[in-house]
């Protein structure tokens, strides 16, 4: 279990990306809104699940198409791909990416026998990082 500072700190993170107060990461609903601060001016529409219901930001240009429609999304639909294509069938051109896990992970709470493998990351890896970003 992480500890309140730990969560504390990432849901900072991703209430800065998503414009809000890091208490709306974890609604009762599902919150839609239009991209503002960090995502002002992408083109994806992006979903977090933190809690129970997601968090949808979206250009402004298709809010008014997929608002109602994205309202009733759950967790289980927009972690199911081929569910959410059908939610965004008339908007999408693109491509859904994810569902993603995040996970987090202080020195004392990871203990999983794949840590062990694990390497810092050196120069020689920046083109399959750079991979991975595109």
């Amino acid at each position: 279990m992480l500890s309140e500072n730990v969560l504390q700190i990432a849901d900072s993170w991703w209430a800065r990306d998503f414009a809000c107060e890091p208490r709306e990461l974890r609604l009762p609903t599902t919150r839609v809104q239009a991209h503002t601060g960090e995502l002002t001016g992408n083109d994806g529409i992006w979903i977090l699940v933190v809690g129970s219901c997601p968090l949808v930001s979206m250009p402004a240009a298709i809010l008014p198409r997929l608002y109602e429609r994205a309202t009733s999304w759950s967790r289980s639909t927009v972690e199911n791909p081929a569910a959410l294509a059908e939610q965004l069938a008339p908007i999408t051109n693109g491509k859904i990416i994810g569902p993603a896990f995040i996970g987090y992970a202080t020195r004392d709470s990871l203990r999983s026998d794949a840590a062990q493998a694990a390497r810092q990351l050196s120069e020689a890896d920046s083109g399959a990082v750079a991979n991975l970003r595109a």
